[in-house]
């Protein structure tokens, strides 16, 4: 008799909506944190899956059709809004004010909306283990979404069996983790920015001695550790890896970019960027083991490699003038015209000088 009451169950329903809605508007703002299992994650994210499941059995209890149905595709909403709430938490991208000028120059009111998974970001001082507890929230979900449509496929009538489906769930967590380590990575990057600036305009022609690392080495080194630290502590060893390693390959290149913009630079000098190099490739290959273990072969192959081409480049910008070719054929055999000009160029040599050494390697000026 009670299946005559199901057309009239869109108040049940309507009701479940408002509590599953209430809960996630709260979620923004509850940084509350469960840490009872391997990593923390925040204590909103087992409510809502603990409240999915026992509406699920409420349900049960009267039919598994379609008010059943009705309830799942609520479910399904409530997973999307909550993977957006966790979105909200995290730091949003910001608008460089060249960017921003661009714009006004277009006549656009507004710059576009910038995609968030390659947008710049900055982190404020201990934002990061915010971020952290996000991904760690965001892979609970994903593990929490498999079980929960299993149960649902096992208990809905089996006229819905097959329309059930919370794989785009998922995906939408994993969007967020994607995010979450692109905030890690670039509001790091953001906090070095100055240091690198201060790399670029320091007057390395007029270095006379080398002495301990530069302060811009130092602090770089004094900002990468303890934002790695912080990380290591709360994100699982795959995840810390992964921004170990891509965090590493863009610092590698930031570095690279720095030094090549040099001109003018004095052997002496050249030795002060070797030793702040050392100092910062140490701290690289240091990373992973902050989170436990040891560092894996190929990030330590590939970091070494990586800054080993940095440190090849400043021991030929390092070269004395009149061995600059044949070292240079030693030491880079598949160097090109220009990339000897790069490095005569940074020594600060004059062009007829670099015209005779690029006739002198097998090319003209």
């Amino acid at each position: 008799l009670s299946g005559v009451f199901f057309p009239f169950m869109g108040p049940y329903v309507s009701l479940e909506r408002q509590n599953i809605a209430s809960q996630i508007a709260g979620a923004v703002a509850d940084d509350e944190l469960d840490d009872r299992g391997e990593s923390p994650v925040y204590a909103s994210s087992i409510n809502l899956f603990v409240y999915i499941k026992n509406s699920i059995n409420r349900c049960c209890a009267l039919t598994t059709g379609q008010v059943f149905f009705n309830l799942y595709k609520e479910y399904r909403d409530a997973l999307t809004a909550y993977s957006k709430a966790l979105m909200a938490k995290m730091p949003q991208p910001y608008v460089s004010s060249t960017a921003m000028l661009s714009n006004q120059l277009s006549g656009n009111a507004a710059p576009a909306a910038a995609n968030p998974k390659t947008a710049n970001y900055r982190v404020p001082a201990g934002e990061e283990v915010t971020v952290c507890n996000v991904i760690n929230t965001c892979e609970y979900a994903v593990d929490t979404i498999e079980p929960l449509e299993e149960l649902i496929k096992d208990k809905i009538d089996e006229t819905y069996e097959e329309t059930v489906d919370l794989m785009d769930s998922q995906d939408e967590f994993n969007d967020v983790t994607t995010v979450a380590i692109r905030i890690l990575i670039s509001g790091l990057e953001s906090r070095l920015e100055p240091f690198f600036k201060e790399l670029t305009s320091t007057n390395w022609s007029a270095f006379s001695e080398v002495g301990e690392e530069s302060q811009y080495a130092q602090s770089i080194c004094g900002v990468i550790e303890p934002y790695f630290t912080s990380c290591s502590k709360v994100l699982p060893n795959l995840y810390y890896r992964n921004v170990c390693d891509k965090f590493a390959r863009g610092f590698v290149s930031a570095f690279m970019a720095a030094v090549s913009k040099g001109k003018r630079y004095s052997d002496v000098s050249t030795q002060q960027l070797l030793l702040d190099s050392y100092m910062m490739k140490s701290l690289l290959l240091s990373l992973p083991t902050l989170a436990g273990g040891v560092a894996p072969n190929m990030y330590v192959r590939d970091v070494t490699k990586d800054m080993g081409n940095i440190e090849l480049l400043l021991k030929l910008v390092g070269t004395p003038v009149e061995m600059l070719v044949e070292v240079f054929r030693q030491q880079k055999p598949d160097g090109t015209l220009k990339d000897l000009s790069q490095i005569m160029t940074m020594k600060g040599m004059k062009r007829p000088q670099q015209t005779e050494l690029l006739e002198a390697f097998g090319g003209k000026g």
